[in-house]
């Protein structure tokens, strides 16, 4: 079913205070950043026009290109004015995406938080602490930051920036300075300590309302131990550590102190005695949650665990996501949410679990699939853009006829899935499978072509594409298939799969494969090779043979090193060839 809204995103006291809502279609318009066409409603009562793009973070944002290369600048300490020499841009376009992303990814964080519920229990330790920055002025307007994380997952569970007094005593310049300020704000500048630090530990509290017992540590700053007494009662069991203590791996709370390190690495707006420093603590609120989304459900959570984030560990996403990925979830907002049940929040077609009756916001279930189309054929990859258009599920990222200047625009957009034909001039489809590995390591990749014979087959899947699709497919097949390599599996459409068995059955294979190593796997080798064979994936291989989601992902790395196999193809043909694979 296409997208379809519930509520009317105007913010018209009208339509506000109005129950029911009622829309038409209202044509359609081509984006000018690829061409695609996009559905346009009008709401009957305000007559206000919005599309499907009115709900996404990037709506209004010209070249597209550049969301994916600030996102990455803003949390690797890349300043604005760099950024705006590098990309050939104005300083707006930065501060756009900033304040942009910043609330796109606090607003992201907080409904995966409470989506998590409290079924899952929280285990380990929680702590907190502060930092302290500036905004302009380092004696004058002093900025301190509470930070909440989690012990076993390190994930960052909530940020604040809130204002400190200034750093006195001060010379008589200074002292004219701050009352200057002052009359300027309007007030005089107090601590917000307390206030910031409760709002971390009201979140705390939220998460945990399911739980007996609640491990805390701070240091033995008396504030915290008031409000965390308030808040918890005697769920609490408070962990106190002091100060002064050094800042080793020894220290109790060497988490969330090399939290902080990890911060002012990556953003330039905690350096210290710089210009690069934060002139606005709004901005460096955005700047905080931009961060905290890239660290939580971006970045693997150490370099020795590439394959998990902080919110896997915690509990909060089932898998990684790409940067691209976490911008384009949209965030639902209703003005007439509160009180008039989860119809008003929700886009009908899109199947959810509705969070809690109090929450004025909704996620959608799943950004769409999106498909990058490789033909040099101009028809054929108009026909076959048509049929992917056509599926709400998916999304054309772009397409190209040139196999070069696609693997370019491949590294730019980074789409889920690519459907690549073999015979193309100047590259052929299966040589250009490496680069696109080189620019977009996680792509899944789709060879749809009219050859069928076993050394085209073989040599794709050696190649390491993921699934191989005769052109003349029917649309279901070709969604089926797209749907199966985004889940990492492996599709193989029936006609080619019959051709790999024969030629298996037959005799050799031009791909030639070592089966022997095969005898030197282990009994539970074995299980996990049959299991990834036929598609299964590390999450789906851990939970049939009882074992964690990491001892699977070990294993697969295993055997991938022993049997020389480096994709799921590889592994289902060498399958096929020992018996262990039914056709």
């Amino acid at each position: 079913m296409s997208f379809q809204p519930a509520f009317c995103p105007c913010e018209s006291p009208e339509c506000q205070s109005t129950q029911g809502f009622q829309y038409q279609r209202r044509g359609t318009y081509r984006r000018i950043c690829d061409g695609r066409e996009v559905q346009r409603f009008q709401c009957k009562r305000c007559e206000r026009t919005f599309s499907t793009q009115t709900f996404r973070v990037d709506r209004g944002l010209r070249r597209p290109s550049l969301d994916y290369l600030i996102f990455l600048g803003l949390v690797s300490k890349v300043s604005q004015r760099q950024m705006t020499r590098e990309h050939h841009c104005g300083r707006g376009s930065i501060a756009r995406r900033l304040e942009r992303y910043g609330k796109h990814c606090r607003t992201f964080h907080e409904l995966a938080l409470r989506k998590r519920g409290r079924s899952l229990p929280w285990e380990g330790q929680f702590q907190l602490d502060e930092l302290e920055t500036f905004e302009t002025d380092r004696r004058l307007k002093p900025v301190t930051v509470p930070l909440l994380v989690h012990l076993p997952s390190r994930c960052i569970l909530h940020a604040a920036a809130g204002t400190l007094p200034a750093r006195k005593p001060l010379s008589p310049r200074k002292q004219r300075q701050l009352e200057r300020i002052e009359a300027e704000e309007g007030q005089k500048r107090r601590s917000e300590s307390r206030e910031k630090v409760s709002e971390c530990f009201a979140v705390l509290k939220e998460i945990t309302r399911g739980e007996k017992v609640v491990r805390v540590g701070t240091d033995e700053k008396s504030t915290y131990r008031s409000i965390l007494k308030r808040s918890l009662g005697s769920r609490l069991v408070h962990q106190l550590t002091h100060s002064k203590r050094p800042r080793t791996i020894k220290n109790p709370l060497f988490l969330v102190n090399h939290t902080f390190a990890m911060l002012r690495d990556g953003l330039g707006r905690l350096v210290r005695r710089n210009w690069g420093a934060t002139k606005e603590r709004e901005k460096l609120d955005w700047h905080l949650w931009l961060y905290i989304g890239w660290r939580n459900y971006v970045r693997p959570i150490t370099n020795k665990r590439p394959h998990e984030t902080a919110a896997m560990v915690a509990g909060i996403l089932p898998s990684m996501l790409e940067p691209c990925e976490l911008l384009q979830w949209r965030i639902f907002h209703s003005p007439r949410a509160q009180g008039t049940g989860p119809e008003s929040r929700y886009a009908p077609g899109h199947e959810r679990s509705p969070p809690s009756q109090a929450s004025p916001i909704a996620m959608e279930a799943s950004p769409p699939i999106r498909v990058f189309i490789v033909d040099d054929q101009s028809m054929i990859r108009a026909g076959i853009t048509s049929m992917v258009t056509r599926n709400p599920r998916f999304e054309v990222a772009g397409s190209s006829g040139d196999p070069r200047a696609a693997i370019a625009a491949i590294g730019q957009v980074l789409p889920d899935v690519i459907l690549l034909d073999i015979s193309m001039p100047g590259l052929s489809g299966i040589d250009a499978i490496g680069q696109i590995r080189t620019v977009h390591p996680r792509a899944r990749i789709v060879m749809l072509t009219h050859h069928e014979g076993e050394t085209f087959v073989e040599q794709a899947l050696k190649a390491g594409a993921d699934g191989y699709l005769s052109k003349d497919s029917e649309p279901t097949e070709l969604a089926l298939a797209i749907e199966s390599v985004h889940k990492g599996k492996l599709y193989l459409s029936p006609r080619v799969a019959g051709v790999l068995v024969s030629r298996a059955r037959g005799g050799s294979s031009p791909v030639q494969i070592d089966t022997s190593k095969v005898a030197s796997l282990t009994a539970r080798e074995r299980e996990v090779f049959q299991l990834l064979a036929v598609g299964k994936s590390n999450k789906e291989v851990a939970k049939a043979l009882g074992m964690s989601l990491g001892t699977s992902k070990k294993h697969r790395e295993n055997l991938q090193r022993k049997l020389d196999c480096h994709s799921a193809a590889e592994l289902a043909l060498l399958a096929i060839k020992e018996g262990m694979l039914a056709p």
